[in-house]
């Protein structure tokens, strides 16, 4: 999960969103320290929203 959250592209990282999402806001390697932090908040309930939001962050 990490090392593909480095730079994981936006059409991959939202079709695998659901799981990403799980390691990927912990990690937030890819996104920016922002970013990272709100989707630590609401993943529990933002799941979706941070598959939009990631795309078109990235």
């Amino acid at each position: 999960r990490a090392g593909t959250g480095g730079a994981l592209p936006a059409g991959v990282n939202a079709l695998a969103g659901s799981v990403l999402a799980d390691g990927y806001k912990a990690v937030g390697s890819g996104l920016t320290g922002i970013t990272t932090r709100w989707f630590k908040e609401p993943a529990a309930y933002g799941e979706a929203q941070c598959i939009e939001l990631r795309g078109n962050m990235a």
